[in-house]
């Protein structure tokens, strides 16, 4: 790939990882689930990895609708592997709360938690996927 190539996945593959956070923090498990190719594998600390597009929704969507989250994300740095596949390592501030009857803004007494992402992406033909998300508990509250 030349410089413009390199430049542009890397460019796709962050803005992809956006539209991946937001969904998260919209509680849109559907599209979370989406973000992932159908034999997808989510790893995270402590528990059995999440297999599958439809296992990693249906995990989503079990989030209750009044839980808050804003994933602040930073550090993000792209690899390209080939045109179709990066490696893509990024680093995330979690707040949350509940929602109530007051609305915004939620009242909060820090990050719940500091992690690590290293998300393995693949390009298909409906865009980027990713194939492996591996995350990395940095910190945690309490």
């Amino acid at each position: 790939m030349d410089d413009v190539e390199t430049y542009v996945l890397k460019a796709q593959c962050a803005e992809f990882l956006e539209t991946v956070r937001r969904a998260a923090d919209d509680g849109d498990a559907a599209a979370f689930g989406a973000s992932f190719l159908p034999e997808g594998v989510w790893r995270r600390p402590g528990v059995d990895p999440l297999v599958g597009s439809e296992a990693i929704t249906a995990f989503m969507s079990r989030r209750p609708p009044e839980r808050t989250t804003r994933h602040v994300t930073g550090g993000v740095v792209v690899e390209p592997v080939s045109p179709d596949r990066a490696v893509v390592d990024s680093q995330v501030v979690l707040y949350g709360g509940r929602l109530t009857g007051g609305g915004l803004p939620i009242a909060i007494s820090g990050p719940e938690k500091v992690f690590e992402y290293r998300d393995t992406l693949q390009r298909t033909p409906e865009g980027w996927r990713i194939a492996e998300r591996v995350t990395t508990v940095v910190f945690h509250a309490g």
